[in-house]
């Protein structure tokens, strides 16, 4: 049986119906049609079993690999006997077949709302989470942007870089209140310059005021000298913005795709949205890139100088992977399904070949079986795959059989693939790479 799921990194997954069946790369392995294996090194970076929650993976100009993560560890117990549950934010580092930075400890939090890791020009790493305190809440025990800066003798330093809903002010009444904010952030660097992309949802407590009047904001500086703007303002247009943000510079401007989540912090995501900052600061609207009914953990995104903007994205309602990309941020091409068989394309993770300028995209497939609910994967059937797109076609790869969820995807510079994620059932961390 699969491990619970953090309410957080998978929100509201449900059974679904099956897909259509048309991809001749689908099946199962062994099958006609089925994925052929690949020939990869895998390792186990941290072997500790924990509830599956999420994962973040940068990789560094010296092809150091950097990963965020969370860790179950002692739950607190209250005077009043109440057992409150925490978690460590972690950090790690592979280079060169080995682990060059051991796990260490970045912040203890009781919120797990989504993690973002990214290098600075030094190389060292920075992350960003849900973080700070909890501003009289019972319920939102963290409820800042925190961004953690790892120190030359190994430390690191939290730095709060918003407090409260009216520090990117929206000018609505509703979006310019609040206290919870730093949802599902994403953290780039250009230059010396921090930027962190967040959801606001003010209170954090109340389907249409908070939930479906959320905002997506964007946070940059340097510790102690933040701006604080808007990206996309919902308090009067009610359609819940900034889920499951994700973030790159792009020509020095940054760049983000997020879903929308309705109601709570549990709901289903839909859509794919993107913006993209212009030099003279103003954004491109808020364009829909894909029509979804359910982006289970939402978009991921990528970007090469000959391809343009890459976004990959599963239709949990169908379970079809669907792939997108663009030059401009304007115009995108059809929404290709990249799998579409059977129960998978979960958790998608798309990166671009440096040398071929092709998308690949990281899936969890679940069964061949279609409509099966997340915990009943059969052990027997689950693995982590990979869509390669090869002259226009997808070809789908096994990369391990035993499974793989929350997978991260990149790019070596000796054109290699690497890919972070979790075993189905017992949490442990793992690192994929090709030989």
């Amino acid at each position: 049986m699969n491990l619970k799921i953090s309410a957080f990194a998978l929100i509201g997954l449900a059974a679904c119906s099956p897909g259509s069946v048309n991809n001749p790369d689908g099946g199962d392995p062994g099958n006609d049609g089925g994925p052929n294996p690949d020939a990869g090194t895998i390792v186990t970076l941290d072997p500790s079993a924990m509830e599956i929650a999420p994962i973040a993976m940068a990789i560094g100009s010296s092809n150091q690999v950097g990963v965020a993560y969370f860790k179950n560890v002692a739950p607190t117990i209250t005077d009043a006997g109440q057992q409150i549950a925490n978690y460590e934010i972690r950090y790690l580092e592979w280079q060169s077949g080995a682990v060059t930075i051991p796990s260490e400890k970045i912040q203890t939090v009781q919120r797990v709302s989504g993690v973002s890791v990214a290098f600075q020009n030094s190389g060292r790493p920075a992350a960003t989470y849900l973080g700070g305190d909890s501003k009289g809440s019972l319920y939102w025990l963290q409820s800042n942007v925190a961004i953690s800066y790892r120190q030359t003798n190994g430390s690191w330093t939290e730095e709060i870089a918003v407090r409260y809903s009216n520090e990117a002010i929206c000018g609505n009444p509703v979006s310019d209140v609040g206290n919870v904010v730093g949802l599902h952030p994403a953290i780039a660097f250009d230059g010396g310059t921090t930027y962190v992309a967040y959801r606001d949802v003010h209170f954090g407590e109340f389907p249409v005021g908070d939930w479906d009047g959320s905002d997506l904001e964007l946070v940059y500086g340097s510790p102690g000298a933040w701006t604080h703007a808007p990206v996309i303002c919902g308090g009067n247009d009610k359609l819940a913005w900034g889920g499951h943000n994700q973030m790159l510079m792009v020509q020095g401007q940054p760049a983000i795709v997020s879903d929308q989540l309705f109601d709570s912090e549990t709901a289903l995501g839909v859509n794919v949205n993107f913006t993209w900052r212009r030099s003279d600061g103003t954004w491109i609207s808020k364009l829909p890139v894909m029509q979804i009914a359910n982006t289970q953990v939402g978009p991921s995104f990528a970007y090469d100088s000959t391809l343009g903007f890459a976004v990959a994205a599963v239709d949990r309602s169908s379970d079809t992977l669907f792939f997108s990309s663009s030059h401009d941020g304007i115009q995108w091409t059809v929404k290709d399904p990249a799998y579409q068989s059977g129960t998978g394309g979960w958790y998608p993770s798309v990166a671009v070949d440096p040398s071929t300028h092709e998308p690949s995209i990281a899936y969890y497939f679940c069964s061949s079986t279609p409509g099966v609910s997340e915990g009943n994967c059969p052990a027997t059937q689950n693995e982590l795959r990979i869509a390669a797109r090869v002259l226009g076609n997808w070809r789908n790869i096994r990369i391990d059989s035993q499974g793989g969820v929350l997978p991260k995807l990149g790019f070596l510079s000796t054109g290699k693939r690497v890919i972070v994620y979790r075993h189905p059932q017992s949490g442990a961390l793992k690192l994929y790479v090709d030989r």
